[in-house]
C-alpha cells in the first residue's frame, strides 16, 4: 500500500508518515452501513392451562459435537422446567429431532401432558407428519409419545407449532 501512495500522489513517504496516513485513513473513513431487516422475536403464550415446550438443537459440523435444549413454561411465561444435553449429531436436522425427543421425554417423566411444542425447524415439523426415512426410529419414538399424550388427555391435545 505504501508504494501505491507513492505512485498515486508522486511523493516520497517515510515509514512513520505512512503509518500516520494509514491510521488517519482507517479512523476517518466513514463506515458503510448495511441495512438490516428487523425480525421481531417474541414468545407467544399458550392458552390458559396449557404448557409450552420450546426446543432447539445445534451441532458443530467439524466435530459432530452438539447440544439440545428446551424450556417448559406456563401461560404466564413462568419457568416450569428445562433441559440441556450434549449430543453427537450428524447435522442440524438430527440435533433438532433429538431436542424434540428429549423435551417430550422430560414432559412425559414429569406427567406434563397439556403441551404445545414450538420449534424453529420447519423441516422437523414437515418430517414429523410424513414417513421420513432418515432418523425414522427417532421420529417413531416422538410420534408414539405425542400419541400417548393426546390419548391420555383427549380434552386438550398436544400440538406442535413453528416458531
Amino acid at each position: 500500500m505504501h508504494n501505491s501512495y507513492k505512485k498515486k500522489f508522486n511523493i516520497s513517504i517515510n515509514s512513520s508518515d505512512f503509518q500516520a496516513l494509514e491510521y488517519y485513513h482507517q479512523a476517518y473513513t466513514p463506515l458503510k452501513i448495511i441495512p438490516r431487516h428487523m425480525v421481531p422475536v417474541a414468545w407467544h403464550k399458550p392458552p390458559e392451562g396449557v404448557l409450552k415446550l420450546n426446543i432447539d438443537g445445534s451441532f458443530e459440523q467439524n466435530t459432530t459435537n452438539g447440544g439440545t435444549g428446551g424450556v417448559i413454561r406456563d401461560h404466564f411465561g413462568k419457568w416450569i422446567t428445562g433441559f440441556t444435553c450434549k449430543i453427537k449429531a450428524q447435522n442440524a436436522h438430527h440435533a433438532e429431532i433429538l431436542a424434540l425427543l428429549h423435551g417430550l421425554n422430560l414432559a412425559t417423566r414429569l406427567n406434563l401432558a397439556h403441551l404445545q411444542v414450538e420449534t424453529d425447524s420447519q423441516v422437523l415439523l414437515n418430517n414429523l407428519n410424513n414417513n421420513f426415512r432418515v432418523y425414522s426410529h427417532i421420529y417413531a419414538d416422538c410420534r408414539a409419545i405425542l400419541k400417548q399424550m393426546c390419548v391420555s388427555n383427549s380434552s386438550q391435545k398436544t400440538k406442535l407449532f413453528p416458531l
